[in-house]
């Protein structure tokens, strides 16, 4: 192998999965570690990794990253944790679905399921995924359009989800603090529509199925595993 496939190689395995060390990644191309940190240089020098003590992670500013860039990533993921969502959709229910990409996944399992339900939801590419769907009833915030949230954010969202009692609500996030417990997003005005959101469910607790990376911009709830 030429060491521009490898590199090249080295670069789509981090990009996929986040984060790498070099030991790991000599034993699998069947190089030295010394060649492999070279070519982790390379490529930081580059600008297609971040490199790390004994590794290097992927170089991802998720902030200026459009949430139709984020749709189809990790598409397998992101139905996994779907399909345990929607059994805490249960029929005369009224549930919100935030403005996540994982929330489009649990939105097309909610069409398909014919579980007849209410389901409040800021996100255009979830009005989509439920639109027609049998036994569903399918509401808009209403707001501002926000392009890069493929959804809508302000004042009039804010009104429209204070006016609701969610049985269950699907909340997306950027990033958690494994010390305070701290559940944040990247947006002000997204992190302010989750907390009311959040606030108009009677457990007020941030419940997940899913460890999330962790970034610290706008913290909105705190967080406690199942």
């Amino acid at each position: 192998m030429f060491p521009e496939e490898r590199r090249a190689q080295v670069a789509r395995i981090i990009d996929e999965t986040g984060r790498v060390t070099v030991s790991e990644l000599a034993r699998r191309f069947g190089v030295t570690e010394d060649l492999m940190r070279r070519d982790l240089k390379q490529l930081a020098e580059e600008g297609r990794c971040q490199k790390v003590y004994g590794g290097a992670t992927r170089v991802e500013n998720v902030r200026e990253r459009p949430m139709s860039a984020r749709i189809d990533q990790h598409a397998g993921e992101k139905l996994a944790i779907a399909r345990k969502a929607l059994p805490l959709v249960g029929p005369g229910q009224t549930v919100y679905l935030d403005m996540s990409s994982t929330c489009v996944q649990l939105a097309r399992l909610i069409a398909s399921s014919g579980v007849g339900s209410t389901v409040v939801t800021p996100m255009v590419d979830v009005l989509v995924a439920l639109a027609g769907a049998p036994g569903v009833t399918t509401l808009c915030c209403g707001g501002t359009m926000r392009a890069d949230l493929s959804g809508l954010t302000g004042s009039i969202a804010l009104d429209v989800v204070g006016r609701f009692r969610f049985d269950a609500a699907f909340m997306g996030a950027y990033g958690m603090d494994a010390e305070t417990g701290e559940v944040s997003t990247f947006d002000a005005d997204d992190g302010a529509l989750k907390a009311a959101a959040m606030a108009r469910h009677p457990d007020s607790g941030f419940s997940s199925i899913h460890r999330s990376a962790v970034f610290f911009i706008f913290r909105y709830s705190p967080f406690r595993f199942w």
